[in-house]
């Protein structure tokens, strides 16, 4: 029996590429990189971490400011955002699932953002553990207090399947623009949905 759902946030929960392109194109002026050049890898923005990102920054900025400039930018910039999940976490909130949010993105703006939104989730960032690594992920399982087998995790990415399987709990691939049904298929993924909407059947199925 599912008790707990866990979802990826970039791509997943919410619909950020005009987000991330805003913040890659700042990040791109300030490292003096072009940005025509850097976004014919625009797949690479989505999966990064802010390690990752912070990487991009000038020689003149110290890790420290530059995550400062992340934070700012994050939260300046969040209004291009789109929060396609909310309804399905209020609606599994009232349904009594355990929720939590496990991402490459910063916990605090994550919560941050949430917040705003009147919802109150565990989030977690990999925390210089990229996924596929499991580390993140058992630790929600640990704050949620439930099993691997009585879990779900939810991304859109290749690594967030794998992320979920070295878990050892089920997981759903969600199809977008940037990850196709097949790609995510070699995976082996427990179920594919090309919507957020198809999730609770599946849960409600195990």
């Amino acid at each position: 029996m599912i008790k707990a759902v866990i979802f990826d946030w970039d791509l997943t929960l919410a619909k950020t590429l005009r987000f991330r392109i805003k913040l890659f194109r700042h990040f791109c002026k300030l490292a003096g990189i072009s940005f025509l050049l850097a976004s014919r890898k625009v797949r690479t923005l989505f999966g990064m971490t802010v390690r990752d990102i912070l990487e991009m920054a000038p020689t003149w900025a110290s890790k420290r400011q530059a995550l400062a400039i992340y934070k700012r930018e994050f939260r300046n910039h969040a209004r291009l955002m789109r929060f396609v999940g909310k309804n399905l976490l209020v609606a599994l909130q009232k349904e009594g699932y355990r929720l939590g949010i496990v991402t490459n993105d910063l916990s605090g703006n994550v919560s941050w953002y949430l917040k705003k939104h009147g919802l109150t989730i565990p989030v977690m960032d990999t925390n210089g553990h990229s996924k596929p690594h499991p580390f993140a992920l058992k630790k929600m399982l640990q704050k949620l207090h439930v099993k691997p087998s009585e879990a779900v995790y939810v991304g859109d990415h290749p690594r967030d399947i794998q992320f979920g399987k070295n878990a050892g709990v089920r997981t759903i691939a969600l199809k977008t623009i940037l990850h196709r049904k097949r790609k995510l298929r070699r995976e082996k993924p427990d179920a594919v949905v090309s919507s957020l909407g198809h999730v609770p059947r599946y849960l409600r199925g195990w």
